[in-house]
């Protein structure tokens, strides 16, 4: 395909010259009119790969003014069909002459290539050029013509044309793309492209707006911090890409709940916020989350799955509880997590006193990142007897955390904290090491053969690479892995059952032993241990707490005793305070115990001895803990 067949087969050619026999002259030998000669168009045909040999290459027009000549160029653009060049005699008495039409040719269409026809002398190059300006569109033509020159200059400028326009077009086209992308990418930086929302970077700015409007109206604006609970277990019992189409689903919801002044933002994963403005009190606040929550009401029916989800909201306003977005945010996020603190599913607004138990929370965990390098943590150890022979066969190695100015902390105190900065991966894995270094002490003092238990938590559990570092400290401490136990409960298992069984078989395949921490808290399903490789059920102390004065207390842990046994696994019972309560779970059948009755929780030093020394099974101990050794 030539130039010509690629943009409309014919080149328009505009001749401007106040002579007409100028205008017949190049009609005869660029139109083939009028006889034209068949062997010029012949050899021009070879020469430049038209495929017409007469008539059919260019279309000629005529003006005999300058004025004329640009009223048809415009004409000629504004049809869609511009002109690809234009001979323009350089002298046209009394209008324009060919310079003063060039310019204004030009200021209506650049890409017009450009011949100055002209017999007289006295206009030279330097002169044109001067006016003009050096353009590579513009030829001189002297007269009387030269037929093939004629041919020639046509060819030549009109293909030139055509690589001028397509070289413009593309890249109109490519500044075009470049435009839409650079437009499109600045969306994806300020939007959420799972949900379409304003993220985070936008979020800020739009709330600096609305406390701007508020400011100026003397409105009220509330600023809603909405978390969805427990979002996580959908994610890892039914994948993220159900996931990510039930945020989907929450937020087309919620859209609905909405105001038209109201915005939905997406901070990142199940958060969102909610920039509530033209509020008339701090009250309407309640009503707006309200509706909000009326998102949550129905079930979410996913790929023929029933999702009840429900929400946690925080709310702060504008100005009673800052007047700075970061201020006004943490406020939002401070309630937000006392709507987590007191059970979820509720809404709660930011006062004074949260805001004080947030700082507090926010100071502990300062605190809690330099423990680990501080060497602040401790272990201390429980025992757990063997109920039949009164042996002891375990202990379990319980985290204790002294901080130099604030004293002991409480485990229910830092650990919550800990899983949710994720420090407990750290922690965890500290844990493990300094059991397994203690157990091994045990064993090269040449004592009994007690194992250690540790716990494990869900995030710990939940990381690829959980079971190489497990076995990875086994090898470094040089432990028997018969030695070491590991404490899951049942909420870590369920959280990915297939993920759990892959990780529990390969590390019971080294001979590391697994049990089931506070059974009966959670899912509570014997169906499921029959599929996990697990070696013992720990049940919760809420169990016995009646066991000596509740025949149904003892009925449920006779029940959950034979099941265990049915399906081969070992029943540990936690929380034995009395002795009333040791003497009934003798009737049970489990086969070990473990509770303050029988011991506290104590530092490794004073272990060592009690390892060596036998005492009663049940008797008060003065080191705090009470143990038979055979």
């Amino acid at each position: 395909m030539n130039s010509a067949e690629s943009l409309g087969s014919i080149y328009r050619i505009l001749v401007v010259d106040d002579n007409q026999a100028i205008h017949d002259d190049l009609r005869k030998i660029l139109a083939g009119e009028s006889g034209g000669n068949p062997d010029l168009w012949q050899d021009e045909s070879l020469l430049f790969g038209t495929v017409q040999i007469r008539g059919a290459a260019f279309e000629i027009d005529s003006a005999h003014q300058g004025q004329e000549g640009l009223m048809m160029v415009n004409r000629a653009a504004a049809e869609g069909r511009p002109y690809a060049m234009a001979f323009v005699d350089i002298r046209m008495p009394p209008g324009w002459d060919g310079v003063e039409t060039i310019v204004h040719l030009w200021q209506s269409d650049p890409d017009l290539q450009v011949v100055i026809c002209t017999a007289y002398s006295d206009y030279s190059w330097t002169d044109i050029v001067s006016q003009l300006g050096h353009s590579d569109s513009l030829v001189i033509l002297k007269k009387p013509f030269d037929n093939i020159e004629v041919i020639q200059l046509a060819h030549a400028l009109t293909r030139k044309w055509t690589v001028t326009r397509e070289a413009r077009i593309r890249r109109q086209d490519l500044e075009r793309m470049v435009t839409e992308a650079t437009a499109e990418l600045a969306y994806c930086a300020d939007h959420d492209t799972l949900t379409d929302l304003p993220n985070r970077r936008l979020f800020a700015s739009l709330l600096e707006q609305a406390m701007a409007v508020a400011r100026r109206d003397g409105e009220t604006l509330a600023l809603l911090y909405i978390d969805l609970d427990n979002f996580k277990a959908v994610n890892d019992t039914l994948g993220h890409d159900l996931g990510d189409e039930l945020l989907r689903q929450v937020v087309k919801r919620m859209k609905l709940q909405l105001r038209q002044c109201d915005t939905l933002a997406r901070m990142g994963g199940d958060e969102f916020t909610l920039i509530a403005g033209g509020l008339s009190e701090p009250g309407v606040a309640l009503i707006v989350a309200r509706r909000l929550r009326e998102a949550f009401r129905e079930v979410f029916r996913i790929d023929g799955n029933h999702l009840s989800i429900t929400a946690s909201v925080g709310a702060s306003v504008y100005p009673r509880d800052g007047r700075e977005v970061g201020e006004l945010l943490r406020n939002a996020d401070a309630a937000m997590y006392e709507a987590k603190r007191r059970g979820k599913n509720r809404m709660v607004m930011y006062t004074p006193e949260i805001g004080q138990r947030a700082s507090a929370r926010l100071e502990l965990e300062s605190h809690l990142r330099t423990a680990l390098e501080s060497r602040q943590f401790v272990l201390h150890y429980q025992p757990q007897f063997e109920l039949r022979t009164q042996r002891l066969v375990r202990f379990e190695a319980l985290l204790r955390w002294q901080h130099p100015a604030l004293g002991q902390v409480p485990p229910a105190k830092f650990i919550p904290i800990a899983e949710a900065s994720g420090l407990i991966v750290p922690i965890g894995n500290w844990v493990m090491m300094d059991a397994c270094r203690t157990a091994k002490k045990w064993q090269e003092a040449g004592c009994q053969r007690v194992s250690v238990g540790v716990n494990v938590s869900t995030k710990q559990f939940s990381r690829a690479d959980f079971t190489d570092t497990v076995l990875d400290i086994v090898n470094q401490v040089q432990l028997d892995p018969g030695l070491l136990e590991l404490e899951l409960t049942e909420t870590v298992l369920m959280r990915n059952p297939e993920d759990a069984t892959g990780k529990i078989a390969r590390l019971r395949a080294h001979g590391i032993a697994i049990s089931i921490d506070d059974f009966g808290t959670g899912y509570s399903s014997f169906s499921y241990l029959q599929k996990l490789p697990v070696d013992a059920i720990k049940i919760d102390r809420s169990f016995i707490q009646n066991l000596e004065f509740e025949p149904r207390a003892r009925s449920v842990v006779n029940g959950m005793v034979a099941l265990a046994h049915s399906i081969g696994l070992r029943v540990v019972v936690e929380g034995v305070e009395t002795p009333e309560q040791l003497e009934s779970l003798g009737a049970t059948g489990a086969d070990e115990v473990q509770g303050f009755l029988l011991g506290y929780p104590a530092p490794v030093e004073r272990h060592l001895p009690e390892l060596e020394t036998p005492a009663p099974l049940g008797t008060a101990h003065e080191a705090g803990i009470c143990l038979s050794v055979s």
